[in-house]
């Protein structure tokens, strides 16, 4: 048997991406899936801007040993074959270090900058790196050493073409101070959180349980019986705007419900057509939710 009064070892692992490195500094976060045509301001000193870069992915042997601890391994590489997909980025946020956070960090914000975009246009748009450099300006500085930091890790659904974001600009301004009253909320808060997690699980299936999960957070008690028909009542309601359209968003809610349960309890992969109307769905409620912390009809 152990001694429980000795202190236990120490892990050998962690929850730190390194990522607190950038919150006493400038630091720029490109974003996957999305272009801009020019420069805007989110919010007061938080700044979204055109980018290029390209994070090759694909997985590459050195054979090696780097001469210190966090520096490149130096030649020969190997490229493997297969792996994952390279990473396209075409549009950066810009925290410059005079701005204060708006939401618990300065890496923190850059999140919810994303989480929101992401609502918005119910896409996995990825904040996929962060760096002390402008990835603009890195084009013209060989000799620099910047800190790279990988952040959100693709999972099964992916951007089919990039989105010109230029065009919502005014919407994700307004979501974005929409989602900072709401996540205030401690129910909101968590709802969420878990909800934006749900583009970076690994299957169908753990797609749609966290999605409705969410919703369940959101939504009802935690003592609440009979959680889907409960669920499709709170989503109609919340929804429709008319009698016509309430039944008929009960009855898909229900329809969506029994896909997640089937996924979730029978070990079946979803089709696509209901994970995607599923994340219609859960987008439009906390959309929903998020206006109504500030009062919007």
């Amino acid at each position: 048997m152990p001694q429980m009064d000795r202190e236990p070892p120490a892990m050998p692992w962690s929850d730190s991406t390194g990522a607190s490195t950038f919150e006493q500094m400038a630091f720029w976060g490109c974003l996957e899936g999305v272009t801009v045509a020019e420069r805007h301001e989110l919010l007061p000193g938080f700044f979204v801007e055109p980018c290029y870069g390209t994070v090759f992915a694909h997985p590459i042997l050195a054979v090696k040993p780097p001469p210190r601890i966090g520096e490149a391994h130096p030649a020969p590489w190997f490229a493997c074959r297969g792996g994952h997909r390279s990473i396209e980025v075409r549009c950066q946020l810009h925290y410059p270090a005079v701005t204060q956070p708006f939401y618990e960090s300065r890496v923190a914000s850059a999140w919810l900058a994303t989480a929101a975009l992401r609502l918005l246009l119910c896409a996995p748009i990825r904040l996929a790196v962060l760096s002390d450099f402008s990835f603009v300006a890195l084009s013209d500085r060989r000799g620099a050493e910047p800190t790279l930091i990988s952040m959100e890790q693709a999972r099964l659904y992916t951007i089919t073409s990039e989105i010109e974001v230029t065009r919502f600009m005014s919407e994700w301004i307004s979501l974005l101070s929409d989602l900072i009253v709401a996540m205030k909320d401690e129910r909101f808060r968590h709802a969420f959180s878990f909800f934006d997690t749900a583009w970076w699980v690994g299957s169908g299936a753990a797609f749609l349980v966290a999605l409705w999960t969410s919703l369940e957070a959101l939504l009802l008690d935690p003592n609440t019986v009979g959680i889907k028909r409960a669920l499709a009542a709170r989503i109609s309601e919340l929804l429709a705007t008319s009698s016509s359209e309430r039944d008929r968003i009960f009855s898909k809610v229900l329809d969506l419900y029994r896909t997640r349960c089937d996924s979730a309890h029978g070990a079946l992969h979803p089709d696509l057509a209901p994970v995607q109307d599923s994340a219609r769905i859960a987008g439009a409620v906390f959309l929903a939710k998020a206006g109504a912390a500030i009062g919007k009809k």
